[in-house]
C-alpha cells in the first residue's frame, strides 16, 4: 500500500489559513474566471492560499480588525508561481485571444496590460509577499460570479462581477482606470471603502498600487529579488 505524501511548503511559507482560519480562499487563476479565461499554468487548486510567514502574520494582524469591524477577508491570489507570470506573457502575445475582454479589460488592449502596468513580467506575488484580496461580511458566504451590468457616474456602462463580496465599485482583476484609487468613475461611498481597507494594510507596513485597490506587497517582505516558481500541489492519497 502506498503511503500518503504530504506536500511542504518552501522555509519561511506558511499556508494563510493555518494563520487565519476564517479567510476564504477562491484563487481565481486555478479557475476559468480570470482575465485570460483558463486555469492558468501553475495553479493546481483554488484554496490553499500561500504566503511568507511574515507576511503572514501581519495580514492576520489584519484580519482581526476586519473581524472587529464586521467583515472577514476573502483571498483571490497570493503566491503565484513564475511559471503563471510566463504564461500570462504567452497570452498577451496572442491578439486573438480576448475571450474575457468585455469582463475584465473592455478599454486596454491585451498588448498593453504590461506597458500600462495592470500585470508584470516579474510580479511581486511570485516574491511570495503580495495578496489581491477583497471583502465579506461576516455570516455571509462567496457566491458563484453573477454578471450585472452598472453604470460609472459618466453614464459609462460596465460589467461587474458580483461574486457577494462587499461592493467596491469594481470586481477583482477590473484592468480600468475605474479601479484607481484616484478617478471620478466611482461613487464616494465606494473611495470610503477602498480607502479604509487602504488604511489597515498601510497602518500595518503594506505598500498600495494605485491602480488596483485590490492589489497590497509587504514592504518588509522577505525575499524582495526572488521569484519563486514552485507549485502549490494537493496532498496525494
Amino acid at each position: 500500500m502506498q503511503s500518503a505524501t504530504k506536500f511542504e511548503l518552501p522555509k519561511d511559507f506558511v499556508f494563510v489559513k493555518e494563520l487565519i482560519p476564517d479567510v476564504v480562499e477562491h484563487l481565481r487563476y486555478g479557475t476559468e474566471e480570470n482575465f485570460v479565461g483558463r486555469v492558468i499554468e501553475g495553479y493546481k487548486r483554488t484554496d490553499g492560499a500561500v504566503l511568507t510567514r511574515l507576511a503572514a502574520e501581519s495580514l492576520s494582524r489584519i484580519s482581526k480588525k476586519l473581524n472587529a469591524d464586521g467583515y472577514k477577508l476573502v483571498i483571490y491570489d497570493t503566491y503565484r508561481p513564475q511559471r503563471a507570470v510566463n504564461n500570462f506573457i504567452e497570452w498577451a502575445e496572442v491578439v486573438s485571444d480576448a475571450a474575457k475582454k468585455d469582463l475584465y479589460y473592455p478599454l486596454v488592449d491585451k498588448k498593453d496590460v504590461f506597458e500600462k502596468g495592470y500585470v508584470a513580467k516579474r510580479s511581486g506575488h511570485s516574491r511570495g509577499s503580495t495578496v489581491d484580496i477583497g471583502l465579506l461580511e461576516v455570516g455571509k458566504i462567496l457566491q458563484p460570479v453573477k454578471v450585472i451590468q452598472r453604470k460609472f457616474k459618466n453614464g459609462r456602462e460596465y460589467n461587474y462581477l458580483d461574486d457577494g463580496t462587499v461592493d467596491m465599485g469594481t470586481s477583482w482583476d477590473f484592468l480600468d482606470v475605474s479601479s484607481h484609487y484616484e478617478n471620478d468613475l466611482v461613487d464616494e461611498e465606494i473611495t470610503k471603502r477602498r480607502l479604509y481597507l487602504r488604511g489597515l494594510f498601510e497602518e500595518e507596513g503594506w505598500k498600495i498600487t494605485p491602480r488596483e485597490w485590490w492589489h497590497f506587497t509587504y514592504i518588509n517582505e522577505p525575499f524582495p529579488d526572488t521569484y519563486f516558481d514552485f507549485v502549490v500541489e494537493k496532498d496525494a492519497n
